[in-house]
């Protein structure tokens, strides 16, 4: 469906003919989804206007007796008032909140210089003013735009205050921000940070004028790599609905990647990815104690192991043997070796993907 069909029409007993209004009787409206505001673009605007006038009227609505409210044309209407001007054209439309909301979104979208995440912002506003009639399937309709487009876009109106921040000043490119928006919000903020290795807080990030992110494949790797977790490797039953009572059974989550196919149609391949690195920890700890619980229990003492190197920089968590600490026995190495559960091998507490729980030997 293309745009033009989709977007609300003023009634056929409106006029449609073009007024001067006076600029005072108009107030823009707080629903408005473009958000950045680019002064520079504003005077010169303001400028043009000097020299030629507002050459495509607004759209503004009645909302009181004496006064008006922007529907479409919020960015001449700031213009004129900065070129000096008294009155605007206008078209005044008899419109709803939710047919002057949809305008208004449409309208943005048919600008070349609309926001990505003023893009967002809109269909989530539509969304919030009318959830039983505005869906992502019908705003990808009205729109004309695939399904998986227009809710990867509403990802973006969760990213954090401070990815948002980037993002609208630039430092972000639109690829960054999809792959970010997929995050938790705690990961947000480590991605965000991760992106510009050279500052080392997010305050440093956003008051640089020109910061030099990574790019998009790097952050994803990054990704993949640090905070996507493989459920087909971990080392508890992911149908387990008892591990962590709070968080339930993996297989039916909604972080799961599976959960999401139109999110992750373009990054994740599998199935069984998990988003959530702290739920995946908990699951994990939980797993650990009762396996420790279980050799206390056997009148052993349990002594936790770890696959993993500690590497320069990385701190040695307490109670734990680390590689070259300790050796794996395997049978046949000596005649007098036998099965333990006395030693656990744990997942790498940095690794994305480690080694499954398993027993170790025992000489």
């Amino acid at each position: 469906m293309s745009t033009a069909i989709a977007i609300a029409t003023p009634k056929e007993d409106e006029s449609p003919l073009i007024q001067e209004i006076s600029l005072d009787q108009i107030k823009p409206s707080k629903a408005n989804p473009r958000r950045r505001t680019d002064e520079a673009a504003l005077n010169e605007l303001a400028e043009n206007i000097k020299t030629h006038g507002v050459l495509q009227p607004i759209l503004i609505r009645p909302v009181d007796a004496d006064g008006y409210q922007i529907v479409c044309g919020e960015r001449r209407w700031g213009a004129s008032k900065a070129a000096g001007k008294e009155t605007i054209p206008a078209r005044i439309v008899n419109l709803s909140d939710g047919e002057a909301l949809e305008l208004a979104v449409i309208e943005n979208l048919q600008r070349e210089n609309v926001h990505e995440l003023d893009e967002a912002l809109g269909y989530k506003a539509l969304i919030k003013q009318n959830p039983e009639f505005y869906t992502v399937e019908t705003i990808a309709a009205k729109v004309g735009r695939s399904i998986s487009y227009v809710y990867q876009r509403l990802r973006l109106a969760e990213l954090t205050p401070n990815v948002q921040a980037a993002f609208y000043a630039g430092k972000l490119t639109a690829g960054h921000a999809i792959e970010i928006a997929r995050l938790q919000p705690k990961d947000q903020e480590r991605a965000l940070e991760e992106c510009f290795p050279g500052h080392r807080t997010t305050k440093a990030i956003l008051k640089d004028k020109d910061p030099r992110p990574i790019n998009v494949r790097e952050l994803r790797d990054w990704i993949q790599r640090e905070i996507h977790l493989s459920l087909a490797n971990a080392p508890f039953d992911v149908n387990d609905p008892n591990l962590v009572l709070a968080a339930g059974p993996c297989s039916t989550c909604p972080k799961r990647s599976g959960s999401n196919p139109l999110l992750f149609a373009d990054s994740i391949k599998r199935a069984d990815i998990c988003t959530d690195p702290e739920c995946f920890k908990q699951k994990r700890d939980a797993l650990v104690q009762i396996r420790v619980s279980e050799v206390e229990a056997a009148g052993e003492k349990a002594v936790k192991v770890s696959d993993s190197y500690v590497y320069y920089g990385q701190r040695h968590a307490p109670g734990i043997l680390y590689r070259p600490e300790y050796n794996e026995a395997t049978a046949g190495d000596c005649p007098t070796i036998r099965r333990s559960k006395r030693f656990c091998l744990l997942l790498p507490l940095w690794a994305s993907e480690g080694a499954a729980l398993k027993e170790s030997m025992k000489v």
